[in-house]
């Protein structure tokens, strides 16, 4: 698992699903799962990591958007294209335990590469059509050439 600074801990619920909870991906325990907050607003999360000693579990959610949410049910677009273009990762860690939460606020380049959805991660119900998967590969293109730009802000 990887470390991240306590200075990125926040206070938030916006990650939180209250209704309309679907299990996407279910293997031992949901994998990719999706469903709207108390504010109405998609959430879309994804269990990375698990801590034995310290009895954790880490996964990131994000704040998606309706048209997003849709788009992504229709094999348009990737998990990890959102993720980059959000640019905002809540990262959850779990207890066993307790239940606790700890929430921190991520920015997609300070995920290891390792932790971050691969490039096809479309939605695993969909086979894209090869325009989408064409289309994801330019959209990482002028990702790279902005990413300068966007550290800076």
């Amino acid at each position: 698992m990887f470390s991240i600074d306590e200075s990125r801990r926040v206070e938030t619920d916006v990650h939180k699903i209250v209704s309309d909870h679907d299990d996407i991906l279910w293997h031992d325990g949901p994998i990719l799962w999706v469903g709207k907050n108390k504010y109405g607003n998609w959430v879309l999360a994804v269990s990375v990591d698990e801590d034995y000693e310290k009895k954790i579990e880490r996964h990131f959610a994000l704040h998606i958007l309706d048209w997003m949410y849709k788009a992504y049910k229709k094999g348009e677009y990737t998990y990890r294209h959102f993720m980059q273009c959000m640019n905002q990762v809540y990262t959850i860690d779990v207890s066993w335990e307790t239940g606790e939460e700890i929430v921190y606020e991520l920015r997609f380049n300070d995920i290891p590469e390792d932790y971050l959805p691969t490039k096809d991660s479309f939605h695993p119900d969909i086979v894209p059509t090869e325009k989408a998967k064409k289309r994801m590969e330019e959209d990482y293109d002028e990702f790279d050439r902005l990413q300068g730009r966007l550290d800076h802000k």
